[in-house]
C-alpha cells in the first residue's frame, strides 16, 4: 500500500511560508512526519511544560528548542491577554536567525498564540 509509515500532521498544521511552520504542540503520532520537515529549531509560544517524549525526539535528532522567556505574571494563561513586548521581539528574533530555519511555531492548542490574526489585530478577510 503506502509504506509501514504514516505521516500524520499535527493539528492545526500549516505552512506559513517556505521553511517557516506552525501547529500545536505533536504528539508521537506526528514524530515521522514531522522528521520529513528536517527542523533546525522550534519556537515554543506557550508556558505549559514540553512533554519528555516531544523533548526526547528534538534531542534525539538535534533540534533546537526555542521557549520564550516567562514570568510570574504569565500572559500565556489567558489566551485573551495581551503578548508583552518583549515575548514578541524573542520570537522574532529566533525567526530572523537563519541558522533556525526550517523553524516550526507552536503553542499548545495552535491557535491562541501561533496565528496571524493574534498579532494583526481585526484583519480583513478578504487580506489574509
Amino acid at each position: 500500500m503506502f509504506g509501514r509509515h504514516k505521516f500524520v500532521p499535527p493539528e492545526k498544521y500549516g505552512m506559513v511560508e517556505d521553511d517557516v511552520y506552525r501547529f500545536a504542540i505533536p504528539t508521537d503520532l506526528n514524530f515521522p512526519f514531522l522528521d520529513r520537515l528536517g527542523l533546525r529549531a522550534v519556537l515554543v509560544l506557550d508556558s505549559e511544560p514540553i512533554q519528555d517524549s516531544f523533548r526526547f525526539f528534538l534531542e534525539d535528532r538535534g533540534i533546537k528548542l526555542i521557549q520564550t522567556e516567562q514570568d510570574k505574571e504569565d500572559p500565556f494563561k489567558n489566551p485573551w491577554n495581551p503578548i508583552r513586548e518583549n515575548v514578541i521581539i524573542d520570537a522574532l528574533s529566533a525567526l530572523l536567525e537563519k541558522k533556525n530555519y526550517p523553524i516550526a511555531v507552536m503553542c499548545s492548542l495552535g491557535r491562541h498564540r501561533t496565528e496571524y490574526r493574534r498579532f494583526a489585530g481585526k484583519p480583513n478577510l478578504l487580506h489574509e
